[in-house]
């Protein structure tokens, strides 16, 4: 008897609460996955007329909760880093003051995100997933099922090209590691096959020919010794601002010791750096494949030949900071100092004069602010050491040039 009355009080107690709490809102919850399992630390925005107007994040069990407030449209965004977005509508134009009074019941809304990829076409997902209006008659919040539906399917399309996509991805780097084996480059084959199982880790091919570079490599050097002389050769090419060949140096430190801080530190450091200046470096730096245990010789090799690398030298006449081809202008867009980039037939060796030239105009467009011209100027002097094959300073002048340009706008 007094059980009864004891597990009726808690049941009360408990109801009591979460109508204090929920019941007299309206209260949506869900829980958010990937492939069935949980998925943590997704954004999620509350916009009304595209302000957002709160932003929430779900627990390490995928599961989240909010309110919203009647007589509004919302549409809410669930949003993770390297995931396709989703977008849910919910209208709550018709909830009255009334029905939230006497209670309203959890709208509940369970979200599944996938992976998003290089190539990916997602345009489709910018519309709402699901829409969820209030219906009065129902006395709760109804789902546009055909809409859903249609939705769904034009999802799951995304969702298998991109199960697509990164099959051809894994299948290329495959490619390209057994390439590097076969020609007893052992640690760009070892990256190519991480970087595979990033995309399919379960496969086992990957991880067996890791198993036996591994074992190849330790007959020859200790863990310590090959960390080493990668950070030596990473530090080497950073210091001369190689910095594509330096990432690749660091990457392959990381594979001996993938715990140790100053290689990530670099790596991201590096990453900031050609995140804004990727396109002119790749102009003027020769990549360094060589390989720390099986080809000593390769690096030397890289710099003793790089005036007679396939890079072409970009030649340009220079007269009053207007770069010119076969006598046209070549006009440079605010937004595009890459399309001052010109040929000529004629070879174009540095010359001190222009150098001086060029140093003058600058100092003068400095004080008088005008950064389109400024960025054209250290654009000039960077041609000029770059035909010179003075590539250090010829990337200071690209960096400067893309800092600039930036500035514009």
């Amino acid at each position: 008897m007094f059980r009864n009355i004891f597990y009726i009080l808690l049941l009360f107690v408990t109801i009591n609460l979460f109508g204090q709490n929920n019941f007299h809102s309206i209260y949506v919850k869900g829980k958010i996955t990937i492939d069935n399992s949980s998925l943590p630390d997704v954004k999620i925005n509350i916009l009304v007329n595209k302000i957002n107007e709160k932003t929430i994040i779900n627990d390490n069990n995928g599961e989240y909760n909010f309110t919203l407030e009647p007589a509004k449209n919302y549409i809410i965004e669930y949003t993770k880093q390297n995931f396709v977005t989703k977008l849910i509508s919910i209208s709550t134009k018709e909830v009255t003051k009334d029905e939230i009074k006497y209670g309203m019941f959890p709208l509940t809304i369970d979200i599944e995100l996938f992976e998003n990829f290089e190539g990916l076409n997602t345009e489709v997902l910018k519309e709402p997933v699901a829409k969820w209006t209030y219906s009065d008659y129902e006395g709760d919040f109804v789902n546009d099922v055909p809409y859903s539906l249609s939705m769904k399917e034009k999802a799951d399309n995304v969702k298998s090209q991109m199960v697509q996509l990164k099959k051809q991805a894994y299948n290329k780097l495959i490619l390209s590691a057994d390439n590097s084996y076969k020609n007893k480059e052992l640690e760009n084959a070892w990256l190519d096959y991480v970087n595979s199982l990033k995309l399919s880790p379960k496969e086992t091919y990957p991880k067996n020919q890791i198993s036996e570079i591994k074992r190849l490599i330790n007959e020859k050097i200790s863990n310590d010794e090959a960390y080493n002389r990668s950070i030596e050769r990473a530090d080497k090419h950073f210091g001369k601002k190689n910095y594509k060949n330096a990432l690749g140096f660091y990457k392959k430190s990381l594979l001996y010791k993938p715990s140790e801080k100053y290689p990530q530190s670099q790596i991201s450091e590096i990453e900031i750096i050609l995140a804004g200046n990727n396109d002119f470096i790749a102009k003027v730096e020769t990549t360094d494949n060589s390989d720390n245990l099986f080809d000593d010789n390769k690096e030397n090799n890289v710099n003793e030949n790089k005036k007679d690398s396939n890079i072409t030298p970009k030649n340009y006449n220079i007269t009053n900071n207007i770069i010119t081809r076969n006598n046209k202008t070549t006009t440079t867009p605010k937004n595009n100092v890459n399309n001052i980039i010109t040929n000529n037939k004629q070879d174009t060796l540095i010359s001190s004069e222009n150098i001086k030239k060029l140093n003058q105009n600058i100092n003068d467009l400095l004080k008088s602010g005008n950064k389109e011209e400024l960025a054209k100027s250290y654009y000039n002097i960077a041609v000029q050491y770059y035909n010179s094959t003075d590539f250090d300073k010829s990337i200071d002048y690209y960096n400067l040039t893309y800092k600039t340009n930036e500035q514009l706008g």
